[in-house]
């Protein structure tokens, strides 16, 4: 089911629709949130279901850009949301810049974010820290730092989005206490949160290869990209 790498784009259609109507409706699929208290994304399915115009940023690093695949999870977002509500007008402005921290990411938030006056925020950095030998306290206070922004900026509702797994042992060693804190701002802000690395574990415990869903020892194939866009989907309670 997973083996679209290569694969036609009518495949990959069924494979994403039938993944959304599997955890919307049947109610089962991935751990997409560890809150106890849900934050709800009420502006965001008013617009959908009013068939309004919605403006989606997703901001990240170079998982949210796409390196080394046609086709990312913004992609996948669109198509699924279009797929549920197509008399909506969905607009997501794609702002992953590879190599990027949190903190490089804070700098350019006027231009990449907060000037397209977005209803919807997806925030996904971490991977890059490590590399760049951030420590976890002064990831926590960039993250923090971006949700503040967009807050006093804009009126957008924000979903903070926790790493993907990767294949390389020691970052994955370091993800672990990266995404606790992630998970950790989500329910200190009161910031809804898409758990990508519980969705990960999720479908690797059922018996799918970690490598299927990788281009490289860290970055999401399409296989991944599709999974990442269905925990959205899935965190939004469609």
């Amino acid at each position: 089911m997973f083996k679209i790498i290569g694969s036609s784009w009518e495949k990959n259609q069924i494979i994403l629709y039938l993944s959304i109507f599997l955890f919307i409706f049947a109610g089962c699929g991935m751990n997409i949130s560890k809150d106890k208290e849900v934050v709800h994304f009420t502006r965001t399915l008013d617009i959908l279901r009013s068939n309004g115009n919605l403006t989606i940023v997703t901001f990240g690093d170079s998982v949210t850009a796409g390196y080394g695949v046609e086709k990312n999870f913004s992609d996948y977002l669109k198509e699924g949301l279009n797929h549920i509500f197509p008399d909506s007008n969905i607009r997501i402005i794609n702002s992953g810049v590879y190599g990027e921290s949190a903190g490089k990411g804070l700098l350019r938030i006027e231009k990449d974010v907060v000037r397209y006056k977005p209803d919807l925020v997806t925030i996904n950095f971490g991977l890059n820290e490590i590399k760049l030998g951030i420590r976890k306290e002064e990831f926590i206070r960039d993250i923090q730092s971006i949700i503040e922004r967009i807050r006093k900026d804009t009126d957008a509702e924000i979903m903070l989005l926790t790493t993907n797994m990767t294949a390389n042992d020691i970052l994955s060693a370091h993800l672990i206490p990266i995404n606790s804190a992630i998970r950790d701002i989500s329910k200190k802000m009161k910031i809804g949160c898409a758990d990508i690395y519980a969705g990960w574990e999720d479908k690797i415990k059922s018996g799918i290869p970690p490598r299927s869903l990788l281009v490289d020892s860290v970055h999401p194939a399409e296989t991944g990209h599709l999974l990442i866009a269905e925990t959205i989907i899935a965190r939004l309670k469609l």
